[in-house]
């Protein structure tokens, strides 16, 4: 009975390490805690810099509910951006997957993950227009895309083999699992922070909304978690 017990568990924890883990999301919703205004110091974020009229919540446009993410841009105001702190270990160095709804600009937007000691896990960055190109570390993707239109955007991240495994941008997938792109490789891979910026010399203003960032393990950590709940069952016995 004892062992049957100790196998269920064992079972039960490989299946719910298999679910995705959701380390942070938001839409930016009066409910979650945002008014209206500039996000800094709402509900954790920050801004990088110092323009409180540039990153701001708004209820002029939003891919759900009432609220998103503008970023505003203004001649002469230099970059802007925000930053969100969070800390969650990645033992298993799980695949990192952020997505998000995106109402692009001419200006780019950048998003990167960084570790708990600041190091950037992944610096990605999206612009309208053509295809620039990318560099480790790096990766640019530039595509003609219609700037009154949201769309939705998801990143997957390999911090075990520092890769970019995945990035689909508008049900299309523009780097697949098959041509993975290299990225940061002296990350540790435990997230840290996430950082959103934008380029100041555009006057456009993008959007961003339903942010998620979420942790989804790979089959082999799975079989790993469940080899070593049976070692231990039969070690008991």
């Amino acid at each position: 009975m004892k062992k049957a017990l100790i196998l269920t568990l064992v079972l039960l924890t490989s299946v719910a390490f298999a679910e995705k883990v959701n380390i942070y999301e938001t839409s930016f919703e009066a409910n979650e805690g945002f008014v209206v205004g500039t996000i800094a110091n709402q509900v954790g974020w920050q801004l990088l810099f110092n323009e409180l009229n540039q990153m701001t919540v708004t209820d002029s446009d939003a891919a759900s509910g009432d609220y998103s993410l503008r970023m505003v841009h203004e001649n002469g105001q230099g970059d802007i951006g925000c930053i969100k702190t969070f800390t969650y270990d990645n033992p298993y160095q799980a695949d990192i997957i952020v997505s998000f709804m995106w109402r692009p600009s001419t200006a780019y937007l950048a998003v990167e993950l960084q570790d708990k000691s600041g190091v950037a896990i992944c610096d990605l960055f999206l612009r309208t227009g053509e295809i620039n190109g990318n560099v480790p570390g790096y990766l640019v993707y530039n595509m003609n895309l219609d700037t009154t239109t949201w769309y939705p955007v998801m990143v997957r991240l390999d911090p075990k083999n520092n890769k970019l495994k995945e990035l689909v941008i508008d049900n299309t997938t523009i780097i697949s699992a098959s041509d993975p792109h290299d990225y940061c490789a002296n990350a540790s891979g435990d997230l840290g922070k996430l950082r959103i910026k934008s380029e100041w010399f555009y006057t456009t203003d993008s959007y961003m909304d339903d942010l998620s960032v979420d942790l989804v393990p790979e089959p082999a950590s799975i079989g790993l978690l469940a080899l070593a709940g049976l070692f231990l069952l039969r070690k008991r016995s």
